[in-house]
């Protein structure tokens, strides 16, 4: 069975700062290493989540301040962790959206995936948005149960 592998070049402006420990160079290194081993089953461009998405596991009112880059301090951002940065929003819709894109297949990879940290209302853990839960609940309303297995350290 071939293995779908979501990607774009969006994903590289998920970029919290320098000085952060989240890189997304890592992404696109991974990336070309894949190519250039010729691991890859089948390419497929990572394509944005709407806001409709994004309402199955956060707020309006934490969508909307997170689009519009106001009260962000309100809702976790301005920290350490979760710096505001340039398409914050934007990119971030990449991420989720490439996780939803992962359902349409029997198995696949999101390479950006997996920011599950993210609350209802609050920025957490490097993430904006949840994009494990979104999924999660897109899927839900497909089939009746759901695994997930969290494995980051």
């Amino acid at each position: 069975m071939k293995t779908a592998f979501i990607y774009t070049e969006n994903f590289m402006k998920y970029d919290l700062g320098k000085n952060h420990p989240l890189k997304p160079v890592r992404l696109k290194k991974t990336y070309d290493m894949i190519i250039k081993y010729d691991l890859l089953d089948f390419y497929v461009e990572g394509k944005p989540a709407s806001e409709e998405d994004l309402s199955l596991a956060h707020s309006k009112e934490y969508i909307e301040a997170v689009k519009t880059g106001k009260d962000l301090e309100i809702y976790g951002f301005g920290t350490v962790d979760n710096p505001v940065f340039d398409n914050m929003f934007e990119s971030s819709l990449y991420y989720v959206g490439a996780s939803i894109q992962c359902a349409d297949y029997h198995r696949a990879f999101n390479i950006s995936g997996g920011l599950h940290h993210a609350k209802r209302n609050k920025a957490s853990g490097f993430c904006v948005f949840n994009d494990c839960v979104i999924l999660i609940k897109k899927l839900l309303q497909k089939y009746r149960r759901i695994g997930y297995i969290d494995i980051d350290a």
